[in-house]
Parts: C-alpha cells; sequence; structure tokens
C-alpha cells in the first residue's frame, strides 16, 4: 500500500514488492477521481477503471504506456492518478505462486466455459470483461457461497445489493465458467481475473488439501 503526493508530471514510485506487479489500482484521495487500474492482462497502454463499467480504456497520460518494473510503477500526467497538490493511495499486488494470480482469459460463449488453472482452490475471484462497455467488475467467493456453482456476487462498480447469478464452479486447482454471459463467458473476448486461494501453499503445487 503506497501513498504519494502528485507532480503533474511523468513519474516513478517505488512499490517494494520485490518483483513487478500483476495488478495495482490508485485512488486520488483529496480529489474525485476514477479508480484507475493496471493489470498484466491488458498491459500499461491500458487502464480499466475499478469503478466504471466500461471496457478498458486508452489513454496514454495514465501509466505513460510503460510497464512497472520489480521496483517502480510509471505514472503519466494525468491528475487522475497524479496531479500537483493532490494525495493518492495506491494498492499494489505482484503475483505469489500457491497463493494469487492474475491472468486473462477468452470466453468461448458456452456454458461448458473455460478452465482457468490456478494452482489453488481459490477463495476470491474478481473478474472484468476489458473489450465490451457496461461490463460490472464481479467479486465472487467461497464464503458467502461455499457450493458449486458459486453465483452470490457484489460489484466494485455497482452499489448495488448482492445478487445472484450461476458463475463458476471453484475446483481443487482453478475454476470454471458454467455460463453464456455476456461479461463472464462471452465468445472471444478478453475477461481479467485476480484470485487469491483459499489455503495458500508454499509453491503453486502444495495445494493438495484444497481439494473436497
Amino acid at each position: 500500500i503506497i501513498e504519494f503526493a502528485g507532480n503533474d508530471a511523468n513519474a516513478t514510485i517505488g512499490h517494494g514488492l520485490g518483483k513487478k506487479p500483476k495488478f495495482f489500482v490508485v485512488k486520488s484521495r483529496t480529489h474525485s477521481q476514477n479508480w484507475f487500474a493496471y493489470h498484466v492482462g491488458t498491459g500499461a497502454t491500458k487502464n480499466p477503471r475499478w469503478n466504471d463499467t466500461a471496457s478498458a480504456y486508452t489513454t496514454a497520460n495514465i501509466w505513460n504506456n510503460t510497464e512497472p518494473t520489480d521496483t517502480v510503477l510509471n505514472l503519466g500526467s494525468s491528475s487522475g492518478v497524479n496531479g500537483a497538490g493532490n494525495s493518492y493511495i495506491c494498492y499494489c499486488w505482484a503475483e505469489i505462486p500457491g497463493y494469487s494470480k492474475f491472468g486473462v482469459y477468452r470466453g468461448n460463449n458456452n456454458s461448458n466455459g473455460p478452465y482457468i488453472h490456478l494452482g489453488f482452490r481459490p477463495a476470491w475471484v474478481m473478474i472484468k470483461n476489458v473489450d465490451a462497455g457496461s461490463t460490472e467488475w464481479y467479486i465472487l467467493d467461497g464464503a458467502r457461497d461455499p457450493d458449486n456453482p458459486v453465483g452470490q456476487y457484489l460489484s466494485s462498480s455497482s452499489n448495488a445489493n448482492e445478487a445472484t447469478y450461476v458463475f463458476y464452479d471453484f475446483l481443487s486447482n482453478g475454476f470454471k465458467l458454467r455460463n453464456t454471459g455476456a461479461a463472464q463467458n462471452p465468445n472471444n473476448q478478453n475477461i481479467i481475473y485476480m484470485a487469491f486461494a483459499e489455503q495458500p501453499g508454499s509453491t503453486a503445487y502444495d495445494t493438495e488439501a484444497n481439494a473436497r
């Protein structure tokens, strides 16, 4: 978690993770702005927004079209992420085998949907279709919904109450799509995800206890 002050110019900030981040979000603490996100599945030339249902934006002055490194994040001059005199907060994740995974899958518009291998049973998954507008950032977990199919969801891009829709099967080493929804499993569109393990292992292969 990083707090920093903006300078209205291209800049870098240290993240302290020791490896390249796979996902991070930046939000102004002093001005009304979006939650600007970087995800490894869309890269530094795009910026999906945690509170927005639009497809991934291509605004160049958000991440300066420059990938993060093992030591720093790159910021553009946009007031959304780096305005002079503004205070910002950044939440930043690196991938840890057996604990967290960040990636992208392509939908097939089939109720026998894609299987996404994680190397662990997920406890919490967040997805976003970055190729289509009017699609939420869906959040599902195995605590509120411990049985398959997992379908009770919340959304960071909506203030609506919890709702239910058939989404996934949570499996011992990943998750599998079980619907044809435009937001979760459309044909030939990219959906980014972030996932965290139910019972983290020391490696991606140390997850046998997650099987049920």
